[in-house]
């Protein structure tokens, strides 16, 4: 590699990769958010974290394009046949083509579940924990296939499918038809294009929920429905900086790609160095450090939703304790009823301005408050209508 800034980049986004992508996936097996709890369904940490494992193989495809750089810096031209073929090059292919595709898979399975989960909040056809995994079991299997097919004995991919350039990627940036060069087309090209389409779809298609459901909490003031909309769509956001994040690196390459294919675009090797080095990996090195800053802010929110709310009931439990269903208790309860009701209508309008998505997780309180004051109502009416006949 000529350009020693390519190769101090090589570098850097490899080991920035490797590191930040292995604590991903170590920070999320000792959390344990790829378990099952009470606490909610694990699909978006199960998700993330094979993310994290896809783009750890684009890291470790990096570490070993930047060690073969440095072996052959200045006899390149003496082995570049030896290295093309090796088996070395071969693996550092398919672990590229495996991390990128998946990586790919994973993001428009991520897009669909948010799209599921704002158009359809309160259904059960978003992933759960059974599904998440059949959903990851089928992306690495056809990530898989897609990646080690180049690897078996056909005569189609030629010698060496991977060892079609020095930095071994098969990337379709030229139009001259070398062994495998349609298969390059389907994978690169066609198959990471439609999936990008149907992601922006997905988002397109929140955004207007997104408008539409404010609209709705603004005329209706619903809370629950509300609530869970802005849930899915707090996560849709998040989800959409990675899924733009990706897509601003691909789409460059699916365009050159298309256009060298048709005769309008001569890619040099220079643009196809920067491209398989810079544009390509650069999404694998800083997805998760976008995963800490977004997760870090989600959890700031709701550790103050939580504590905002917590003495939201505690005040509505230590009012509860003044009303008594005993009918000795009439003037006590009537006197609980008036100070609850006065609590319940100044805590409302704080936490409809404040934590509306939040206040839903706490409707099981709210009716256990609605059915104790309905038994108030209904013992101090009997005590009345027992003292008119008395």
């Amino acid at each position: 590699m000529q350009n020693s800034f390519l190769r101090m980049n090589l570098w850097l986004l490899g080991t920035a990769a490797v590191l930040g992508n292995g604590f991903v996936v170590i920070l999320r097996i000792c959390r344990k958010d790829i378990f099952p709890s009470r606490d909610g369904n694990p699909t978006q940490p199960i998700l993330i974290m094979n993310l994290a494992i896809a783009d750890f193989c684009i890291g470790v495809y990096m570490i070993i394009i930047a060690g073969a750089d440095l072996t052959y810096q200045n006899v390149y031209y003496r082995y570049s046949e030896i290295w093309q073929t090796g088996g070395l090059c071969k693996f550092a292919g398919f672990l590229s083509v495996l991390g990128s595709e998946a990586s790919v898979m994973f993001l428009t399975v991520i897009t669909i579940d948010r799209f599921q989960g704002v158009l359809f909040p309160f259904s059960r056809k978003a992933l759960r924990f059974k599904s998440a995994f059949a959903a990851v079991g089928c992306v690495w299997t056809f990530a898989l296939t897609i990646s080690g097919l180049p690897l078996l004995p056909f005569p189609y991919f030629g010698v060496s499918f991977y060892g079609r350039s020095s930095v071994c990627l098969a990337l379709p940036l030229t139009n001259d038809f070398k062994p495998g060069w349609f298969y390059s087309i389907c994978v690169f090209l066609i198959f990471n294009f439609l999936s990008f389409v149907i992601m922006l779809v997905c988002y397109i298609v929140i955004y207007f929920k997104a408008t539409k459901s404010l609209g709705f909490q603004a005329s209706t003031k619903s809370v629950t429905h509300g609530g869970r909309i802005d849930r899915q769509l707090q996560m849709a956001t998040r989800m959409f900086f990675l899924v733009s994040t990706d897509m601003a690196c691909w789409m460059p390459v699916i365009i050159m790609g298309f256009l060298s294919q048709i005769g309008a675009l001569e890619i040099s090797s220079e643009i196809y160095a920067w491209t398989a080095v810079l544009i390509l990996p650069v999404n694998s090195a800083l997805n998760p450090y976008l995963y800490t800053f977004l997760f870090k802010a989600k959890r700031r929110l709701n550790y103050r939703t939580t504590n905002f709310l917590s003495e939201d009931h505690r005040s509505c439990s230590h009012q509860m304790k003044v009303i008594q269903t005993s009918p000795h208790h009439v003037a006590s309860d009537l006197e609980g009823v008036h100070r609850l009701f006065g609590l319940l209508y100044s805590r409302k309008k704080s936490i409809f301005t404040r934590l509306k998505f939040t206040f839903a997780k706490h409707e099981s309180f709210r009716l256990f408050c609605h059915g104790r004051l309905q038994n108030v109502i209904k013992n101090s009416l009997s005590l009345h209508i027992f003292s008119t006949k008395v």
